[in-house]
């Protein structure tokens, strides 16, 4: 996989999606006492509140005529569900998801408002892997991959295109890694253009497995998933995802569940976003590296918002009765 083909994507969705802000935080930086220019890359801007749509977007428009009449099928924990619905209903393409039966519901009603055939299945990836690819056989539906399909991959490294675009010097780069499909694009992206640049990839400490497969230097599966970041308890990265995210990723951070509802929170009270949990894991990562950052640019990928409101106050509340003021870390 090239960096060209990553190129070709951005040309192909730069008419379809509008780029998403990246933006310059200095209260954040100031209350944290940050030494690094913070910039926050906004994808809970885009049309279906996540990062999905460029990899959805993109996929779909690389189908031939004869796939687009026999339809897509994916099997989505949520975020890539919506993003799919979505843009197959405004291309006129037939589509299927398969969601977990313990989905959130806020996901749930979202996909459904694109497509009727949203079918609940199975508590795990597994589960589901095997419903969506029964659909296909049967039905000769083209099978996507949330994360581990080439055009997924490409499109998702869209966005780092984008921040160069804008801020040509990046020195180290926070994203979070589920299946990989956003990173290991943003990676080959990255890597080309800005080999100085550190990735650095934020993992829930309650579903470790890029960590753990970074640490023994192959694929590990890690299925006791424990995180409320449902978008990325993936049991393992992708098998396309991995040869990519081993050679071009520097570092895996672990963060706490605290940690990422202490993100959660500062994001909302000091820009009012409401930021899903494993949208803010990136900054929840750069928190807890902030002694060891200095100089430079630092951009944090804020993946997406789809959210249900009440528990993301719930969440927070937890954070303010828990933690210890975060100005205490400020130098």
């Amino acid at each position: 996989m090239s960096f060209v083909e990553v190129e070709h994507a951005r040309k192909q969705l730069k008419n379809f999606l509008p780029p998403t802000p990246l933006l310059r935080c200095k209260s954040l930086e100031h209350l944290l006492g940050l030494s690094t220019r913070l910039f926050l890359k906004c994808e809970h801007f885009q049309p279906t509140n996540s990062f999905k749509a460029r990899g959805a977007a993109y996929a779909l428009l690389q189908m031939s005529e004869k796939e687009k009449q026999l339809g897509v099928v994916t099997r989505s924990s949520g975020n890539f569900a919506q993003a799919i619905a979505f843009f197959s209903y405004h291309l006129g393409i037939p589509c299927t998801v398969v969601m977990p039966e313990n989905v959130p519901n806020i996901k749930h009603m979202r996909t459904r408002t694109y497509t009727e055939q949203v079918i609940l299945h199975g508590l795990t990836h597994r589960e589901g892997d095997e419903k969506a690819r029964a659909i296909s056989e049967s039905t000769g539906a083209v099978l996507l991959s949330p994360y581990n399909h080439k055009d997924v991959i490409f499109g998702g490294g869209t966005i780092a295109l984008e921040i160069l675009e804008e801020q040509a010097e990046i020195d180290h780069f926070f994203c979070p890694v589920g299946g990989g499909g956003l990173l290991s694009g943003a990676s080959i992206a990255l890597k080309h253009k800005s080999p100085h640049s550190s990735i650095f990839a934020a993992e829930p400490q309650g579903a470790p497995d890029f960590y753990l497969s970074l640490k023994s230097g192959k694929k590990e599966e890690y299925t006791m998933q424990n995180t409320i970041a449902d978008g990325l308890k993936t049991p393992s990265v992708g098998d396309l995802n991995w040869p990519i995210l081993q050679s071009n990723v520097d570092e895996a951070v672990l963060v706490s569940e605290e940690q990422i509802k202490k993100a959660m929170r500062l994001l909302y009270e000091h820009l009012g976003w409401i930021i899903e949990p494993s949208g803010a894991t990136s900054f929840a990562a750069l928190i807890e590296q902030s002694e060891r950052i200095r100089g430079g640019n630092t951009v944090c990928v804020i993946t997406g918002s789809n959210v249900r409101v009440e528990d993301f106050f719930t969440w927070i509340e937890e954070s303010k009765f828990h933690s210890k003021e975060i100005t205490c870390i400020a130098r």
